[in-house]
């Protein structure tokens, strides 16, 4: 669709075309933002806050950082699997 193909100013007679394009803009990253919500939602991913109650709307769809501590809970989860590993091949040799 070009400029010339629909009036933009029927949404807003006082806007201007820059600002028009700006407004579409954050509608835009608005839209995907809310997308990403609901998929953390519905469990499609992990890596933004979802849209409960729990979390607070400005939240919603921004990134979840990944911090130090996630990080140290992640090695301390594949430590115990391998220490759990090893405790069953000891059981499994003193049969």
């Amino acid at each position: 669709m070009t400029y010339n193909e629909f009036d933009y100013r029927e949404e807003n007679p006082n806007e201007s075309w820059d600002q028009f394009i700006v407004r579409k803009m954050i509608e835009k990253r608005k839209m995907i933002k809310s997308q990403a919500a609901y998929d953390a939602l519905i469990g499609k991913r992990d890596d933004v806050y979802p849209c409960r109650e729990d979390v607070p709307n400005e939240l919603w769809g921004e990134p979840i950082p990944i911090s130090e501590i996630y990080i140290l809970k992640n090695n301390i989860r594949e430590l115990q699997e391998q220490l759990q590993k090893a405790y069953q091949r000891i059981a499994e040799l003193t049969k």
